[in-house]
């Protein structure tokens, strides 16, 4: 069964030196396979937006880097079944915050709408 679940931000922390933020939902995702849209704030459908999965262990850059996917015109991304089982998906773009959330290994698929907070 698919669920529905809509990315509460919650906690703000420097990422690296430069300002980025992290933006980081502390509450976490159960699943076998994640797929989902990113959106700006108004709802538009971004593409191009950078999703991997990483190990949580990894503090930022591609440490860790497990899997890697780019979203497609319609915001759209998704990843298969996982094989870890706990991970970290961070959603990156340029001019826009990155947010990262935890996910781990379950036997239902997730569905994600993210909308990604432009940088501040």
């Amino acid at each position: 069964m698919k669920r529905l679940l809509a990315l509460a931000v919650i906690v703000l922390c420097s990422m690296t030196a430069n300002a980025t933020q992290l933006i980081v939902d502390q509450r976490p995702y159960y699943a076998r396979s994640v797929a989902g849209t990113v959106t700006d704030a108004v709802g538009y459908a971004l593409a191009g937006v950078t999703v991997q999965m990483v190990s949580c262990e990894a503090s930022n850059g591609n440490a860790g880097v497990l899997k890697q996917t780019v979203s497609d015109a319609h915001g759209a991304f998704g990843f298969g079944r996982f094989t870890t089982g706990k991970a970290c998906l961070r959603f990156s773009k340029d001019g826009f915050d990155v947010v990262q959330i935890t996910v781990f290994r379950s036997q239902d698929a997730l569905e994600l709408a993210l909308k990604l907070p432009v940088a501040t």
